[in-house]
């Protein structure tokens, strides 16, 4: 993707920023890479030459005027901006007024908008300024121009997840909106920002008149938040690594400081000090560095909490019940603790006592001397993880898992990882069946670790009195208190959190294991899962965690997200009298892996999952893309599958449209990793995958349907396709003991 600064018009530059919204992370991407690059280069650089004409349109005080493009100090900002500001008048976007370009979240629109800051930066960090203040600069501008013109709306929507989007759109006096793919030409465009620029002028003159909201044209600063430091040491660095991924903080104790916390407030995690052991006095402590301090917002009050987080809970004497939320920031480097250093003496010596007494919080009121958050020292707080971004083939994919369960000491048959990969690339729905301690959940576990990071792997054990799509989805709980706008609040399972986060994070694959799958009737839950799999129609509750700790519909947004692409489902089964059966529409949706233990595999000790190091992110993509192709890569192959849908066909067994699609990509991917493979190895795949699990019913239904393909994959001359022969010999057996039988 290219980091160029070029843009060949307005116009374009515009519609590139938006279409670029539409794949928006917060971390360095390649198509965030070129956000920024048009957001503050390409567009401003197309600005300037008219800078002459707008200048016209304002006071001799307020120019020169000016071109600035912000995408994120810290991690990517979700809605970014290109303003035409005052330099006198508006030096920062923390003052004052200016027309700005501002970018929905989703990519769907461009506001042209006039509006005030909606913060403002005291003591080196960025405050929100409260509705009220708000409220009353709207008002005054809008008395001002007489009025919101014509040709323009007073409100914008950005579609927004954070409050200072949210903070965008309230402090907007007029805009002209732009949706994606209805961007004007360069000449509308000029045009249209003249006239905002004119609109500026008028509420500069009255600034320089000395007139405003409150007798005066500045923003006057609420005051400064806290800063809540904590030091972390290195024995806790993958609770560290979890609680910035899940944008959680906990502490094992109720500390008095924990009161003091508030939403807004700035939180610092601090690690790797210089001088060996933290536990010095403080003028010691001043002369070393610390590596890395985290940066962080805080999002709620301190809240009780005992479901698990971080990895040691899942040890029972241990847990951090005591929590707040936040969101990350940025990321400061090799940070220097003197006095004089950009953390001042009070914020550094906070730091030395957390250190000191174990990650303790403490908790400083607009500390003097602090200034880590100014631009120039904070890094994006989530740098990208590999330079390599192009997505490895399906070959690759299937030879890294393969050589990460061997070097895990996970042996569960030569082909069984080559079905499984390629299963999940051509369906993102696999069901592994098979007996209690077979190694399904291994399988599913060690994929988990494969892709590297415990934030991408939910395993969730079904409960059997899970009967409605809420087990998954959650419901609206009347019990929670609503917005102040009438939205209700959400009772939210961690599944719809875990599909959620999948959702805002389309680049990297996500996996749910869902074990046990048929404890429960797995249509009752599961079928909106099925359904937005299908359909591509949106299913997911489009849910945020909002200040006060509850979850709520997106605010002006869709209430229903599509089902995350990037989102791989594996069911472990338990086939036995306990369990439920599962239906023809889960299994036609699904490909299905049969577990046994061979008497050649038991040893005197049980096999344990060793560890498996993380796949590179080329390898991970390549798990979503799957291959380039998915035609048949054999015409025998081809008439192989018509023939068996022929023999089903006779019975009323047939298949449709969708298991033949998915035999096909099935095929094609396996094509590409094993061409060595003959037909009659690939059409054993697809039955004893896709056919033999729908076979399920007495013997007067099924005797005559199993005889048939019993002759198919077992000719006079011996057995063809040899997993889907051995698994007709144990479903006929059964058949004729109890005059039933399935999968």
């Amino acid at each position: 993707m290219s980091t160029t600064a070029k843009a060949v018009s307005l116009q374009a530059g515009l519609e590139e920023v938006l279409e670029l919204q539409r794949h928006y992370t917060r971390d360095n991407t390649p198509e965030m890479e070129r956000r920024g690059v048009l957001v503050r280069r390409a567009i401003p650089d197309l600005l300037r030459p008219a800078l002459d004409i707008l200048e016209s349109h304002v006071p001799e005080d307020a120019r020169p005027l000016d071109v600035e493009g912000r995408d994120g100090t810290g991690g990517k900002t979700e809605c970014p901006w290109t303003r035409v500001h005052s330099l006198p008048l508006s030096p920062e976007a923390t003052t004052g007024w200016y027309v700005v370009y501002l970018f929905a979240r989703d990519g769907s629109s461009v506001a042209l908008s006039l509006m005030t800051a909606t913060s403002t930066f005291a003591n080196g960090q960025n405050i929100s300024l409260p509705d009220t203040a708000l409220e009353a600069r709207v008002e005054w501008a809008r008395s001002v121009m007489g009025g919101v013109p014509s040709d323009a709306v007073p409100s914008i929507a950005l579609n927004g997840r954070r409050p200072l989007s949210r903070s965008y759109e309230r402090g907007t006096v007029a805009a002209t909106v732009y949706p994606r793919g209805a961007v004007p030409s360069d000449e509308a465009l000029h045009l249209d920002l003249e006239r905002m620029v004119g609109l500026l002028g008028e509420l500069h003159d009255a600034e320089l008149r000395g007139e405003g909201p409150s007798g005066g044209g500045g923003v006057s600063a609420p005051p400064a938040p806290n800063v809540v430091t904590v030091y972390v040491g290195k024995a806790s660095q993958t609770n560290l690594r979890v609680g910035l991924e899940s944008g959680i903080w906990g502490f094992k104790r109720d500390f008095d400081e924990l009161g003091k916390v508030q939403p807004g407030d700035l939180f610092l995690l601090a690690s790797g000090y210089s001088g060996g052991s933290p536990r010095v006095k403080p003028a010691e402590w001043q002369q070393h560095q610390l590596s890395t301090i985290e940066i962080g917002e805080v999002t709620s009050a301190p809240f009780q909490d005992d479901e698990p987080v971080w990895p040691d809970e899942q040890d029972p004497a241990v847990s951090y019940p005591h929590r707040f939320r936040f969101v990350r920031r940025g990321r400061a480097e090799t940070v220097d603790l003197a006095e004089s250093g950009p953390l001042g003496a009070a914020v550094a010596e906070g730091l030395r006592l957390s250190a000191v007494n174990s990650g303790r919080p403490y908790v400083h009121e607009a500390p003097l001397g602090f200034r880590l958050v100014e631009e120039e020292s904070v890094a994006p707080s989530l740098p990208p993880e590999e330079e390599v971004v192009e997505p490895a083939d399906a070959t690759a994919v299937v030879a890294s898992f393969s050589s990460a369960l061997s070097a895990a000491g996970l042996s569960l048959g030569d082909d069984l990882a080559l079905r499984f990969v390629c299963a999940l690339m051509a369906k993102p729905f696999v069901i592994c069946a098979g007996l209690s301690g077979s190694g399904k959940t291994q399988l599913a576990v060690a994929l988990g670790r494969w892709l590297g990071r415990e934030s991408r792997v939910l395993l969730s054990p079904v409960r059997p009195d899970w009967t409605g799509a809420e087990a998954l989805f959650g419901f609206e709980n009347m019990l929670l208190p609503p917005s102040e706008d009438g939205r209700s609040g959400w009772t939210v399972p961690p599944q719809l959190r875990f599909m959620l986060r999948a959702a805002d994070d389309p680049d990297e694959p996500y996996l749910l294991v869902l074990d046990e799958m048929n404890l429960a009737h797995v249509e009752r839950y599961f079928a909106d899962v099925l359904s937005g799999m299908e359909s591509g129609e949106p299913v997911l509750p489009n849910l945020v965690e909002e200040d006060d700790g509850i979850w709520r519909l997106a605010p002006g947004d869709e209430p229903r997200l599509t089902f995350p692409p990037n989102l791989l489902v594996v069911g472990t089964v338990n086939m036995d009298e306990t369990t439920y059966q599962f239906s023809p529409k889960v299994l036609d949706r699904s490909t299905t892996l049969e577990f046994r233990v061979s008497t050649e595999s038991l040893s005197g000790a049980t096999p344990r999952l060793q560890q498996i190091e993380p796949a590179p992110l080329s390898l991970r993509l390549g798990l979503l893309t799957g291959t380039g192709s998915d035609d048949w890569h054999s015409e025998g192959l081809r008439k192989g599958v018509e023939d068996l849908h022929r023999l089903l066909a006779r019975h009323g067994r047939e298949f449709g449209h969708r298991t033949f699609q998915e035999m096909r990509r099935y095929a094609a991917l396996v094509a590409a990793v094993r061409p060595d493979l003959e037909d009659a190895a690939v059409l054993d795949h697809l039955v004893v995958q896709k056919v033999l699990p729908r076979m399920s019913g007495s013997a007067r239904e099924l005797r005559d349907v199993l005889s048939d393909l019993a002759t198919v994959c077992t000719p006079d001359e011996g057995p063809t396709l040899p997993l889907s022969a051995d698994k007709l010999v144990r479903m006929t057996a059964q058949m004729e003991a109890t005059h039933f039988t399935a999968f």
